[in-house]
């Protein structure tokens, strides 16, 4: 069987994926567990071996790869890309307990959290996804003010790329049609199924912290969450959707490198303009999938393997890559219970 034949039945039988519309599209899932969502960061899973270490125990030998999520911020939807990768990886939190003003404002405390938690030493690896590409060329910026120079991956697209997106799937609503969608959408995902009546409710109200109120009363007894959390989370998810719409990138010439991974978008690309954030030459690799579904696109991996300089390479490859465990972890556990 030929080439040509092989990408004739694969043609036949493959769906090609195309964006989904509406909030949706960004909002997947809710974290079940409320503390991994209050966290800095999740530890994740990739081609580097299980050293048993406990949460706090990190290994600051070999530079992470931060990865920067979007509005949804939920590291569960990276787990395809990361168990790939040839270095160690972590999701940075974007956290529900507070609301920002700007990007810059998120950007400088994600990168407090590299630098004290990770030790980043002398160079960095980025990977921002959708909302998480605004804030992680931000970071970039402030990580080579403190000498630091790296490789910045924006999955989805471009900074513009990523807003005309958004705006076209929300359909360019005003600001109270946005707050009833993310707030109906979420408390959806939250109980399980959608609720009628809560949109006619949410409309006639006017008033946001009213409208959130709302939402909290309609979830008790039915979703598996703290009132606390819920609302926490109603409020930081909204006020994430609206920093996106509200950014205003500003183009630096940055020494990093940024590779462009571009998935499926309603919108046009203005690879020109990409030019003036960095003085490096930008890459860019056409990813045939969704926006939603550019996570889960195997050609992830392999492209940000590809740009892992030299050291982090052969550092993989001299890695013992057996699994170790912890012994008698149990009796660890029995003591933590005892403290408590």
């Amino acid at each position: 069987m030929t080439i040509k034949k092989l990408k004739s039945l694969q043609d036949q039988f493959t769906v090609k994926s195309k964006e989904e519309l509406g909030i949706g599209a960004y909002f997947n899932t809710i974290e079940a567990d409320e503390l991994v969502t209050s966290s800095e960061f999740v530890i994740m899973n990739t081609l580097l071996p299980n050293l048993g270490r406990g949460p706090d125990d990190i290994d600051t030998s070999n530079p992470y790869l931060c990865i920067v999520p979007g509005v949804e911020s939920d590291h569960n939807r990276f787990n395809v890309l990361c168990e790939r990768l040839k270095m160690p990886a972590a999701v940075l939190n974007l956290g529900i307990d507070d609301m920002y003003t700007n990007v810059p404002e998120l950007a400088q405390k994600l990168v407090n959290v590299m630098v004290q938690r990770l030790k980043n030493k002398e160079t960095f690896y980025l990977l921002g996804y959708e909302m998480g590409v605004l804030v992680a060329l931000e970071m970039a910026v402030i990580l080579e003010s403190y000498g630091l120079t790296g490789t910045v991956y924006c999955l989805g697209g471009t900074p513009e790329d990523i807003q005309t997106a958004l705006e076209i799937n929300i359909k360019r609503m005003p600001d109270h049609k946005v707050q009833d969608t993310v707030l109906l959408h979420l408390t959806s995902l939250m109980i399980g199924h959608r609720i009628p009546e809560l949109a006619d409710q949410l409309q006639e109200t006017k008033n946001w912290q009213s409208k959130v109120e709302l939402c909290v009363k309609t979830c008790r007894g039915q979703a598996p969450y703290t009132s606390q959390f819920i609302r926490s989370y109603l409020k930081a998810a909204y006020n994430r959707v609206e920093l996106t719409r509200n950014h205003r990138t500003r183009p630096h010439s940055l020494s990093s490198k940024i590779v462009i991974l571009r998935a499926d978008l309603p919108c046009t690309f203005n690879q020109q303009l990409m030019t003036r954030f960095s003085k490096q030459h930008i890459s860019v690799h056409e990813i045939q999938s969704s926006l939603s579904k550019a996570p889960k696109n195997l050609q992830c991996s392999a492209i940000v393997n590809k740009y892992l300089d030299a050291a982090a390479l052969e550092a993989f490859e001299n890695r013992n890559h057996c699994d170790s465990y912890t012994i008698n972890d149990h009796l660890n556990m029995k003591f933590i219970s005892q403290e408590v």
